[in-house]
């Protein structure tokens, strides 16, 4: 027999544990319980010990006393069971629980152990996310809503826009010896040099929406689907990528780095490099050349990286290798011989509809998408460069991506 102390001792042990502890008998009588139970119960310790099972609970005694034979009938634990506590209020709190048959004195009745872990904050997390997930699909479904009219409804006006630029010309083309059009002389024959110009800048500025809207597009959908991917060589794939892009005459691109190594290419990785590709062309010095480059390299050489959040990026790159198996990444460069990026500027280039010149080709998206797909994978866009010395953007890419 314990003495007073020894179960003194065994009370104040229970109740330090944040776990719910119930002792009872064959008689469903409760023994003894901790305090994190009886405060859940909404009573004290001591109005709980000593009663029945149904006093105490009496909207769930029968769904409890049930598990209690199925324990004494069987000898079997039971475990992680979910059921309910009801307070004295009428709180309900959800528990996942777990009964266990005491070893007792010859001749002295069973004893039952309860053990209850309390889910109700998981389960009210588990509800706000499924709620988080619901508005996420709303979110989806709108986005898809949106790729449709900016690939449908909002490029149908822009065609009929481009369609009708080109038949005026062709109208001014067919009636430039008729002398009734032309440079305000009647008879001369001549279509005015600044109608021309303004027509090819309506139809450079219908050209440029259709981008601008391709590139909305395809930002709208990084993400999204399975990425199927194929293995090429590193410098072949990037050689059938430049032949369907279009170059400025008199840059040369040139390739560098492991040139037969393979390289997984899937959709995001290409539409990645081609946008790096096509804004160094457009930043380029005519008769220059636009190098690009790719090698694997070790996480650990990251540490070289010259940017404030390396360690950040380090973190993010370990991460993707390990749930990828790849101890490496690839490191793709493209470097131009521009005008250069003053450091200043470093960060704000990658955000959306930013740009440091007005009056350039591009939409501004195109390295905003390249900083989203880096990111979408776990891998990093960045920048070197200086004013003057052109630039060197790299993109690090999980190799098992």
């Amino acid at each position: 027999m314990r003495t007073e102390t020894e179960l003194d001792r065994l009370q104040d042990i229970l109740d330090t544990l944040p776990t719910y502890i119930w002792v009872k008998d064959d008689k469903h009588r409760i023994l003894r319980c901790n305090r994190a139970a009886a405060e859940a119960s909404g009573m004290a310790v001591e109005d709980i010990v000593g009663r029945l099972t149904s006093d105490v609970y009496p909207t769930m005694a029968k769904q409890y006393e049930a598990t209690d034979r199925e324990l004494a009938e069987s000898g079997v634990p039971i475990q992680d069971r979910l059921e309910t506590l009801v307070s004295v209020s009428g709180e309900r709190r959800r528990m996942k629980i777990s009964k266990y048959e005491l070893p007792v004195e010859d001749g002295a009745p069973p004893r039952i152990m309860v053990v209850g872990t309390d889910l109700t904050e998981i389960e009210e997390a588990n509800l706000r996310l499924q709620e988080k997930t619901r508005e996420l699909e709303r979110s989806n479904h709108d986005l898809d809503q949106f790729a449709y009219v900016a690939s449908h409804d909002l490029k149908a006006p822009l065609r009929g826009i481009k369609n009708l630029s080109q038949w005026i010309v062709e109208d001014l083309a067919a009636e430039q010896g008729s002398g009734v059009m032309g440079s305000g002389v009647p008879g001369s024959g001549l279509i005015a040099p600044e109608v021309m110009k303004h027509v090819a800048m309506l139809q450079t500025q219908v050209s440029k929406m259709e981008r601008l809207l391709e590139d909305l597009l395809v930002y709208s959908r990084v993400g999204r689907g399975e990425q199927p991917g194929r293995a090429q060589p590193f410098a072949e794939w990037i050689h059938e990528l430049i032949s369907f892009l279009s170059i400025p005459d008199g840059l040369d691109i040139i390739v560098t780095g492991e040139m037969e190594k393979p390289v997984r290419v899937t959709p995001m990785l290409e539409t990645a490099i081609r946008n790096l590709i096509t804004n160094a062309t457009q930043h380029g010095r005519d008769g220059k050349c636009i190098e690009v480059s790719g090698r694997i390299v070790p996480v650990a050489e990251m540490s070289d990286r010259p940017a404030p959040s390396t360690a950040e990026f380090v973190g993010e790159a370990v991460g993707v290798s390990r749930r990828s198996g790849e101890p490496h990444f690839w490191q793709f460069t493209v470097r131009d011989e521009g005008k250069g990026i003053d450091p200043e500027f470093h960060d704000r280039i990658f955000e959306m509809f930013q740009r440091l010149q007005s009056g350039g080709t591009g939409t501004g998206i195109g390295l905003s998408l390249v900083r989203r797909i880096a990111d979408q994978v776990g891998g990093r866009v960045w920048v070197e460069s200086r004013l003057g010395q052109g630039a060197s953007f790299h993109l690090a890419w999980p190799a098992g991506a």
